[in-house]
């Protein structure tokens, strides 16, 4: 993550996108082991550049999931860059770790127009299609989310 992570971190868990019910933009994080205490929005320049657009830090995660809005922090998280205003002409990248470095939640990739695919109990992730070749968005259940992001391949 942009600002966050030097070499690569092990991976414990996933990041997605959701909505709440008034339609605004959550970062939603799942976990196995110790929970994230840092989350990250950023996106990348043409040029290759990363900007870091906003960053959300939590004195103490608890349990093994989290979720809140982008623009309005809440339930332990508190904005310590921003605000985060976005740009619907950006693709940008999101995800949670520790301010360690040592592990990340992995990265989820979202554009202001995303919202419109989900609704409340929603995530929207990237995965790989096999048949695409390619990764692929997929929105799944919120405890599908959940499931999957603590399975044990996904975590370190």
């Amino acid at each position: 993550m942009a600002g966050m992570l030097g070499c690569s971190p092990w991976v414990d868990g996933k990041a997605g996108i959701g909505v709440d019910e008034a339609g605004n933009l959550l970062l939603v994080l799942a976990w196995c082991g110790t929970g994230p205490n840092v989350a990250v929005v950023y996106h990348k320049r043409e040029s290759g550049e990363t900007v870091d657009d906003a960053r959300y830090e939590a004195s103490k995660p608890q349990g093994r999931y989290a979720a809140f809005r982008l623009d309005a922090p809440s339930g332990g998280w508190k904005a310590t860059q921003g605000p985060l205003e976005l740009d619907p002409a950006i693709t940008y990248t999101a995800a949670g770790g520790n301010g360690d470095t040592v592990t990340t939640t992995g990265s989820v990739d979202f554009g202001v127009g995303d919202a419109a695919k989900l609704k409340p109990g929603l995530v929207l992730v990237q995965q790989y299609d096999d048949h695409k070749e390619q990764v692929v968005d997929v929105v799944i259940p919120v405890e599908q989310f959940q499931r999957s992001a603590q399975r044990p391949e996904n975590c370190k």
